[in-house]
């Protein structure tokens, strides 16, 4: 019993923990481009997290000119959307480098993105509509993993010692 209580109080810490701090993230390729995908041979990966209302973004990016960059949303993998958030490029942006910065999110702004209905895109002079883009994800926590993982071997073993 004590075995699932401390579980329990573990998994609610970790909620809690999670609620102050959300990992996301998204891998942008011309591909994923919407409502057609292009043959880009450009990449990037984007590093969100939300606290609040505070939204803190890191992408970095591989052959693509950038022009602009946004988040785009309400919308789905399949689907495009206006801009969400305009994302601010760094002056000496290039074919390869990164941008980062934040942004204070609204309720909606920050309810889409945390749904899963969001996404990042790159735009060029190449591909003015978007070079490359990537849909914005949640990141599980290794710890909430394990403790997931645990807390279902703990339920297992004391169900099997019932029986």
């Amino acid at each position: 019993m004590k075995t699932l209580l401390a579980i329990a109080a573990g998994l609610a810490l970790t909620a809690a923990a999670q609620a102050q701090s959300i990992s996301l993230t998204a891998s942008l390729t011309g591909a994923n481009e919407r409502p057609t995908a292009n043959n880009s041979t450009a990449t990037g990966i984007g590093s969100v997290t939300i606290a609040g209302d505070l939204l803190t973004y890191s992408v970095s990016y591989s052959g693509v000119n950038p022009t602009a960059a946004h988040f785009h949303g309400p919308a789905g993998v399949d689907q495009s959307a206006g801009v969400l958030i305009p994302l601010t490029l760094s002056s000496s942006s290039g074919n390869t480098g990164i941008f980062s910065g934040t942004a204070t999110l609204t309720d909606t702004q920050k309810t889409t993105i945390l749904g899963g209905n969001s996404y990042l895109n790159i735009h060029s002079a190449a591909f003015p509509g978007g070079e490359i883009r990537g849909q914005v994800v949640a990141v599980p926590e290794p710890g909430t993993v394990a403790l997931l993982a645990l807390g279902g071997a703990a339920i297992a073993l004391r169900a099997r010692r019932k029986s």
